[in-house]
């Protein structure tokens, strides 16, 4: 498989980077990895914010035939290591404390060869976003990562002359697909490096393509000043669960190229997008709602100390845990993650479902229900808002008792806490619940 990366071009900081530099990088990264005496199958892991020394270290160690780990800058650093160790990954790059090569090389003392990468023999280890408390840590060969760009690519019409705004982790499925995707389209990407820059690098830089978490999505829609922006855009990604059909009439309204996905870690990024299923991609939906997938994207398996975990059927199938189903006019709706699934007095209850319906209020900046212990009941809801400026709560509880049933109204209302951001890929329901035990028995 070849691909060409001679138009590829990194923007970071307002410096811009060509292929001829950015090859040059990739070449000290191999360097420096030769050096290290690395066996094929090697695992290292990748620890920092997303710049062309992370690119250009991710490329040198699948030069090697070798495993990138990525881990979150999110996660205490001892946990980060507990967590390698486990692995039995025994090499980490942190580029909290490297000195990055793309600000101090002088490119034109180097001479340069083209690094060749056989995407059969290396891989990726992402570990899991998922909102439960044990993350599982997913294993992909690069050429599921290839197959999936190729697709998304082709559906999105990304090409050379596109230009991606990398605004999301590079630890995360999410935000290593659009460096895949700018690879394959021998196109550019632009490394958001804060929030505060978001409007900024669409202003400045030409950029076609976005990809946004559905919550980073609901809060721009509150600020005509970057809709603006982001009505420019050619096409505008979103992912990151189930979102109301009310905030993608509202995008549509403004004039917004909005693409609703669905995909996980295990599938190498969207499998569903533009209300199709993307090529190659067979799906069933069970009787009780849940969501099977089977794809040449699909990983490897899921890795712990002592083996690989397959995690498919016997006819190639992988369980999401996502629960959907499909409308009237046969486009996929996904209702919430099946282990969110509360049961309230005999009742299921999703709390996607109740987020959604009040998140569809201007006042509201941030949402999430989880379930609160009862004897009664098993568990009854509560719910913790960030309103955008003053206290609504009364109109609030009015509004959910006119438009849900009595059994999906929140009993308890808590105010979002501050130390939570709500930028985050996904957030860790089980910690909210932890919190709203101790709220209410405290």
């Amino acid at each position: 498989m070849l691909v060409q990366l001679d138009k590829l071009i990194i923007v970071y900081k307002s410096k811009k980077l060509s292929f001829v530099q950015f090859n040059i990088l990739c070449n000290i990264w191999r360097h420096r990895f030769l050096k290290m005496h690395l066996k094929s199958g090697t695992s290292i892991a990748l620890l920092g914010e997303v710049s062309p020394d992370y690119l250009a270290a991710i490329v040198a160690i699948f030069s090697l035939e070798c495993t990138v780990v990525f881990c979150s800058i999110r996660d205490p650093i001892h946990v980060t290591k507990i967590w390698l160790k486990s692995l039995n990954c025994k090499y980490l790059i942190n580029f909290n404390f490297e000195k990055l090569m793309s600000y101090t090389c002088k490119y034109e003392f180097y001479n340069y060869n083209c690094i060749i990468i056989n995407p059969y023999k290396c891989y990726t280890l992402f570990r899991t976003s998922g909102t439960s408390n044990t993350p599982k840590n997913v294993l992909h060969k690069l050429i599921s990562h290839f197959i999936s760009a190729f697709a998304v690519n082709d559906v999105l019409r990304f090409n050379q002359e596109d230009c991606w705004l990398l605004s999301l982790p590079i630890y995360h499925i999410s935000g290593f697909s659009i460096f895949i995707r700018a690879c394959i389209a021998n196109a550019s990407i632009i490394i958001n490096i804060k929030t505060k820059n978001f409007l900024y690098n669409i202003a400045k830089y030409k950029i076609s393509h976005i990809s946004l978490v559905n919550t980073q999505y609901i809060m721009m829609l509150q600020q005509d000043k970057i809709m603006n922006l982001l009505s420019r855009l050619k096409a505008i990604i979103l992912g990151g669960g189930p979102i109301s059909n009310l905030k993608l009439l509202e995008a549509k309204k403004k004039g917004l190229n909005i693409f609703w996905t669905y995909g996980l870690t295990e599938t190498a990024s969207m499998v569903y997008v533009k209300d199709n299923w993307m090529k190659n991609v067979s799906y069933k939906i069970m009787n009780d709602g849940e969501i099977l997938i089977k794809s040449p994207t699909l990983f490897d398996g899921y890795v712990s100390s002592k083996h690989i975990n397959y995690s498919k059927d016997h006819d190639g199938f992988f369980r999401t845990g996502d629960l959907g189903y499909l409308d009237k006019n046969k486009k996929l709706k996904i209702i919430g993650r099946k282990d969110n699934m509360i049961i309230s007095g005999g009742e299921n209850i999703y709390p996607e479902e109740i987020e959604n319906k009040i998140l569809d209020l201007d006042y509201i900046k941030y949402a999430i229900v989880v379930p609160v212990k009862d004897k009664t009941y098993s568990n009854i809801l509560a719910a913790f808002i960030k309103f955008t400026a003053v206290n609504n709560l009364f109109f609030l509880k009015k509004y959910l008792i006119h438009e849900l049933p009595k059994f999906k109204v929140p009993r308890f209302y808590f105010n979002w806490p501050i130390d939570v951001n709500y930028y985050d890929i996904k957030i860790l329901r089980y910690k909210f619940i932890k919190l709203a035990d101790k709220l209410v028995f405290s």
